[in-house]
């Protein structure tokens, strides 16, 4: 149960991180 719900957090913050590599990636784009 523990695993499970440390594997769950794990893959939320690989979201949160690649959403804001994304949007970084895009306002990079955008600006330069």
């Amino acid at each position: 149960m523990v695993s499970l719900t440390s594997n769950s957090i794990i893959k939320n913050n690989n979201l949160v991180i690649a959403r804001e590599k994304s949007r970084r990636l895009s306002e990079f784009l955008l600006f330069h």
